[in-house]
């Protein structure tokens, strides 16, 4: 698996880079890559799109590729536990978090998949397609808007700035990361932590 890398000023001209404390916004209609009639075609990282802020692609190992849009920080949620504590699960993919999701709420819930149910209901911009991140997919939003200082993917939360991951370590922990500094590992899947939702578009 493979992600992309954001393009900045020198590249392209200027646009989507963090300057003057705005993102540019790009809420376009029409076709182009599909995602409820919105154009994708042009989005770069950091844009406002798809109900959430653009944070690059990933190429899946068969050949898809998606864009992945990451929820604003309106749609964060603190303080939800991962669930199934002491149940394996087998949701460990560490790339594809809405497989990681559909088995737990379909197959293992045990009622305190909290931070599961907020991704599934959160549907901002009208889309019901939004999860819990893999672990992987985690990485794309640290490396390409954490990194880059965008300020809704920032560690300065309190008391702690870790979002959970949809990727399963064991049946007592899942893994966790930071949007930014150290990627983090692991932490008891009954601790209540942040939870940012996700959704993809087909390229």
């Amino acid at each position: 698996m493979t992600f992309s890398r954001p393009l900045w000023a020198s590249q392209r001209g200027g646009s989507g880079l963090w300057r003057g404390g705005l993102w540019r916004s790009q809420m376009q209609g029409g076709g182009g890559g599909g995602g409820g009639g919105e154009d994708y075609s042009n989005a770069q990282i950091g844009d406002e799109i798809g109900g959430g802020i653009y944070a690059g692609t990933i190429s899946y190992g068969d050949g898809r590729q998606f864009h992945i849009v990451a929820a604003k920080a309106a749609g964060e949620a603190t303080d939800l536990a991962w669930g199934d504590y002491g149940a394996v699960t087998g949701a460990t993919d560490d790339d594809d978090g809405y497989a990681n999701q559909d088995l737990i709420l379909s197959s293992f819930d045990n009622g305190n998949s909290h931070a599961f149910y907020h991704c599934r209901d959160y549907g901002a911009g009208g889309f019901p397609d939004w999860y819990l991140p893999a672990r992987n997919e985690i990485a794309l939003v640290k490396a390409n808007l954490g990194e880059a200082g965008h300020p809704e993917f920032t560690d300065a939360e309190t008391p702690s700035p870790y979002r959970w991951s949809s990727t399963e370590y064991t049946d007592l922990y899942a893994y966790h990361s930071r949007l930014s500094g150290t990627q983090g590992a692991f932490n008891g899947k009954n601790v209540g932590q942040r939870v940012r939702p996700i959704r993809r578009v087909p390229v």
